[in-house]
């Protein structure tokens, strides 16, 4: 026997009914659900528009700062700032200029103790009027010129001219074997006439002339009766050059 509408009324849903029934609190979960993944995916989609539009641009590597904040893994400490280079890099310098100077102040303390063991010189005596008198220079009683007939030749360098002994200039002494060669050569330059000595700047040397104005020295050294000295010019080592090659004196054959 069928029911009636109001038997059903009061019977409630039927089994169908309840098959397709859903609780509300199932509807609220994926509700909330799909209302997440929506924002989830604005969010994404959002972002990567975002940089489409604004790249980032490229990074550049500051060696500047890398060199100042850099840490060196290895030993376990901060590497050197580029301050702290400079002045690594300046105190090398001061080192290795105090390794240059200490030479030299080597050398002025030998030369400051060898002059501290030399004996004093004279005190200068007073002149009587209130002054003092200066003391001698070191080639006092040199004459500036020397002039006179050459009196005696001891060697190719040594000649007393008037009453004074005077060292040529530039030349050596040759072997004691050439006085007969020596004896021409004073010969020669006592026929010339007078002799002109004029000392050297700062030597006790001398350049002497003939009375025609040929230099002793320079023709010694072109006999082959002396040799250069240390301290010479062109002139004399062009003229031992020439005796050499023609065998003048010294530089004959034995």
């Amino acid at each position: 026997m069928t029911p009636g509408p109001l038997e059903t009324l009061i019977s409630g849903p039927t089994r169908s009914t309840r098959a397709f029934s859903v609780p509300l609190g199932i509807l609220l979960h994926l509700a909330l659900i799909g209302f997440v993944s929506a924002m989830m995916i604005a969010v994404f989609f959002g972002v990567g528009f975002y940089l489409l539009r604004h790249p980032t641009p490229p990074a550049t590597l500051d060696f500047a700062l890398l060199e100042e904040s850099e840490i060196i893994t290895n030993a376990g400490v901060p590497a050197p700032t580029q301050s702290t280079l400079q002045h690594t890099q300046s105190s090398e310098l001061d080192a290795a200029a105090d390794r240059e100077v200490e030479p030299a102040q080597s050398t002025a303390l030998a030369t400051t103790l060898i002059a501290s063991a030399l004996p004093a010189p004279a005190a200068d005596v007073p002149d009587g009027r209130g002054g003092e008198v200066a003391a001698p220079p070191a080639d006092a009683g040199f004459a500036e010129v020397v002039k006179g007939a050459a009196t005696l030749v001891k060697d190719a360098t040594t000649w007393v001219v008037g009453d004074q002994t005077v060292r040529l200039f530039g030349i050596r002494p040759g072997p004691p074997n050439l006085l007969a060669s020596l004896s021409k050569l004073e010969n020669w330059v006592r026929a010339k006439g007078s002799v002109d000595c004029r000392r050297q700047e700062r030597s006790r040397q001398y350049r002497c002339f003939t009375a025609a104005g040929e230099d002793i020295a320079e023709a010694a050294l072109l006999a082959g009766l002396g040799r250069i000295g240390d301290h010479t010019n062109a002139t004399y080592r062009g003229a031992e050059a020439q005796a050499r090659r023609q065998g003048k004196g010294s530089w004959g054959k034995p």
